[in-house]
């Protein structure tokens, strides 16, 4: 054996053992990563998030573990530890837009939005045509202009388990009996105006939230103040248990709750809902939403005449169908609504048919825009009215507008119109009804 052949395998007997524990290394790390990617595409993050970092330890060359461990705990709402992840993934691969993409989101969700807006704009310049260089530019945009970044696909939960939030309203209501059927004394006043002050305060917290799954208990009050008309002053507690389900594109609600309202200071009404909904988001722009609505209600009214007897159990059917426009920034909603109401008493036995339309978007200077209208088709009742004596028939119309502008991260600046028309075969039940004013809205 000659010299030089001595060296050569000298050389190989003391790398050989490097290398061979380095390739071993690398294919546990191909092995952790694809369990990663399953457990990923099975949205098991915590999972995931595991097996993307061991794949990251074993392997630190690689710069798709840590990009993907840094998409697990971004869907896990952990955007610190994801930055960190993006950070790691960027160093390994500069010109790679997508981690820089998703810490820009990263860091917005973390309200650091001058940091977004520069990795906003990064992602864009490495991207070339496509989803990702389309959001990082509609972000850059959307910052720039001082506005609400659009929500993206996947949009995580609210960063806060809590949240608070109240308003004060003031407006002119041209008819203060709205809808005169929820008045019993036909002595009351109607088609008399008044100026209206309103105030709703109110929070939630997520007792429960999980991937899939929260648990949201919510209350609020409302009251409505009228300085002259006061016998029709209103005030409205409402207490709520919410349970939300969300699987891909399906969401299930099932809001069960207690209401308790007084006029002046007289108890009027108390009922309990099952307000449960289905939604079905099909191709990123149509949302099909079906919800059917179940309610007790108790008048707390001194009857001279049973047919006049309110206490009822009513049924409300209604389904819903969205078109969104330009990443979720605006809206098209359109919805049938069937209502049947079986009252203790025969004058109060009806049910209608409703069809409404709906239009969200953003205008100008941080101006949202939002109009709705609808029609009762046909409300029609069961019965002969007990006390003026013919079976009752009603159409009806309204519209609104109303324009929002956000003056703070936690005030927002709202003005309104809308109008309301009821007619019918019987006179006392024929109105028209214009509410106009504005709204100061805070939430925390």
């Amino acid at each position: 054996m000659g010299r030089r052949t001595f060296f050569l395998m000298a050389a190989f007997l003391a790398v050989a053992p490097l290398v061979a524990q380095a390739a071993g290394s690398r294919g546990k790390a191909e092995i952790a990563f694809s369990q990663g990617l399953l457990a990923y595409n099975r949205k098991e993050y915590a999972q995931a998030e595991k097996k993307f970092q061991r794949s990251h330890q074993l392997d630190p060359t690689r710069a798709d573990a840590p990009f993907f461990l840094g998409m697990s705990r971004f869907r896990l709402e952990r955007y610190p530890q994801a930055v960190q992840a993006f950070d790691d993934s960027i160093a390994l691969k500069r010109d790679n837009p997508e981690p820089v993409f998703y810490r820009g989101l990263s860091l917005y969700r973390m309200d650091r939005k001058g940091e977004a807006l520069a990795d906003f704009k990064k992602a864009e310049s490495l991207a070339s045509e496509g989803p990702v260089k389309d959001l990082a530019s509609s972000y850059a945009r959307s910052l720039e202009r001082g506005k609400t970044a659009p929500s993206e696909e996947g949009a995580g939960r609210p960063k806060k388990r809590w949240s608070f939030y109240g308003s004060l309203t003031t407006q002119y209501d041209s008819n203060v009996t709205l809808d005169p059927e929820n008045i019993t004394l036909a002595s009351l006043p109607s088609d008399q105006g008044d100026v209206q002050l309103a105030v709703r305060v109110g929070g939630s917290y997520d007792v429960v939230r999980r991937e899939k799954y929260r648990l949201v208990p919510e209350v609020f009050y409302y009251q409505t103040i009228y300085p002259d008309l006061e016998d029709f002053s209103y005030g409205l507690a409402h207490v709520e248990v919410r349970n939300e389900y969300r699987s891909g594109n399906l969401f299930l609600r099932v809001p069960v709750a207690y209401e308790f309202s007084i006029l002046q200071t007289s108890k009027y009404l108390q009922s309990a809902q099952l307000n449960p909904s289905v939604s079905y988001l099909l191709a990123k722009y149509f949302l099909t939403q079906f919800s059917p609505k179940f309610r007790l209600d108790y008048f707390f009214q001194t009857l001279t005449n049973n047919a006049q007897d309110r206490d009822a159990r009513n049924l409300q059917l209604e389904i819903a169908e969205y078109l969104y426009f330009d990443q979720k920034k605006r809206y098209l909603k359109v919805s049938y609504f069937y209502e049947k109401n079986w009252a203790d008493g025969s004058d109060w036995d009806y049910q209608s048919h409703n069809i409404g339309v709906a239009l969200f978007s953003p205008i100008v200077w941080k101006v949202s825009a939002y109009f709705s209208a609808g029609v009762t088709v046909d409300k029609d009742f069961d019965s002969v009215d007990s006390i003026i004596g013919v079976e009752r028939d009603d159409f009806g119309f309204n519209y609104g507008l109303t324009l929002s502008r956000p003056v703070t991260d936690f005030m927002t600046v709202s003005t309104h119109y809308n109008f309301r028309h009821n007619s019918s075969n019987i006179g006392f039940f024929e109105y028209n009804k214009h509410l106009a004013g504005v709204t100061f809205g805070f939430h925390l």
